[in-house]
């Protein structure tokens, strides 16, 4: 009866292993099958490889890459600091401050940074503390000497204002009113940014879209900073969480 037991114990187990031998060699053939439809029909295999939901475009992810930042929780020297009758740059209450106390008078300052060649995005949270509606504030670009770089600035009565200074003139490259969605939000404090594209500027206050504005040139200038301009008064605003980003995306590129 023992032996009896384990013959049938055998033969059962030699059922099961020709079983899996059969599974396996069917797996091999399918899988032999699968490669061959992989060399003659590649796109079926990446439309079912896809991650994307069906019907919908898969897009390149944009590379961040900061080149620089300051969020003045402490002193770090980088900025130029200047005081006169007119105007006063200084670090106060963890920010960049900018006062004007005279009529027409602009102020800025430049950071101990250098830009690579490329696009790039440059952004910060202003706080408007005091003055009149038409003062500017905003970003220097293609900086090269303190007479020759551009200035795109805002002011909260909505105007938006492209500037390039030449010697002790500045000439108005552009200007003109935010849209209906983008006068609401210049309030006491926004988001002020603006990307530097090939052959445009475009220029965000909280993430909405406020302008573009065409390059008559490239910008050869490797230097940014951060300006303010009283108008008919004064102004008093302060610079925080300054950011410069590199552009590496198209899809990043265009507003």
């Amino acid at each position: 009866m023992k032996r009896k037991n384990g013959l049938a114990g055998e033969s059962t187990w030699r059922r099961r292993a020709v079983r899996a031998l059969a599974l396996t060699g069917a797996a091999l053939i399918a899988g032999a099958a699968l490669t061959v439809q992989g060399v003659s029909g590649a796109e079926t295999l990446q439309e079912v490889t896809a991650v994307v939901p069906a019907g919908s475009t898969a897009t390149p992810p944009a590379t961040e890459v900061v080149l620089f930042a300051d969020d003045f929780a402490t002193y770090s020297g980088r900025w130029r600091e200047s005081a006169s009758a007119k105007a006063v740059v200084a670090y106060r209450d963890q920010a960049l401050r900018l006062r004007v106390v005279s009529p027409g008078v602009a102020t800025w300052s430049v950071p101990d940074f250098y830009l690579p060649p490329g696009t790039f995005r440059v952004g910060a949270t202003i706080r408007f503390h005091a003055g009149g509606d038409d003062a500017l504030f905003g970003f220097v670009l293609d900086y090269a000497a303190d007479d020759r770089f551009l200035a795109v600035m805002v002011s909260r009565s909505s105007d938006l204002r492209v500037l390039r200074r030449e010697g002790e003139a500045w000439l108005d490259l552009a200007s003109g009113e935010f849209p209906p969605d983008v006068r609401d939000r210049l309030a006491a404090t926004v988001m002020l940014r603006v990307d530097v594209l090939d052959d445009a500027l475009a220029i965000y206050v909280d993430d909405v879209l406020a302008g573009t504005v065409p390059l008559e040139r490239e910008l050869t200038g490797d230097t940014f900073g951060v300006i303010a301009k009283a108008g008919r008064g004064y102004v008093d605003v302060s610079f925080d969480d300054i950011t410069v980003t590199a552009l590496t995306s198209a899809e990043e590129q265009r507003p």
